[in-house]
C-alpha cells in the first residue's frame, strides 16, 4: 500500500528536524543526517497509537518506555539496548547520578 508523504523542516529547541508526515497518520522525525531522532518526544508516531523514541538512530528514552504499543505494552531501551523495567530503572539512576556534580 502506498501512502502520500509530506516533508517539512521543523525547529524545536534550537535543533533542526526533517519531519515526514504520511496520510495514514504516521509521523517520523529525523536529524540532518537522516537518522531517526527527536530529543523531546517520540521520533516515530503511527496512526494506530504506536510511539517510539530515538536519538541518533538508536532506540532510547531515559524518561520512560522507548516503545509504546497501541495495546499498552511497553519496552525499555537505552542506546539501542533493551532492558527489563527494573534494570532500566537501575541504569537510569546510575546514568543520572554520574551526571550530577560531586561536591
Amino acid at each position: 500500500m502506498n501512502y502520500k508523504e509530506s516533508i517539512v523542516r521543523v525547529y524545536e529547541n534550537n535543533e533542526e528536524y526533517i519531519v515526514k508526515v504520511y496520510d495514514n497518520g504516521d509521523t517520523l522525525w529525523y536529524n540532518k543526517e537522516e537518522q531517526l531522532h527527536r530529543l523531546n518526544g517520540p521520533a516515530v508516531k503511527h496512526g494506530d497509537g504506536y510511539k517510539s523514541y530515538w536519538i541518533n538512530d538508536k532506540c532510547h528514552n531515559l524518561e520512560g518506555p522507548a516503545i509504546i504499543h497501541p495495546n499498552g505494552e511497553v519496552t525499555y531501551y537505552i542506546e539501542d539496548e533493551r532492558y527489563s523495567k527494573k534494570d532500566w530503572e537501575q541504569e537510569v539512576k546510575r546514568i543520572k547520578s554520574s551526571l550530577t556534580p560531586k561536591d
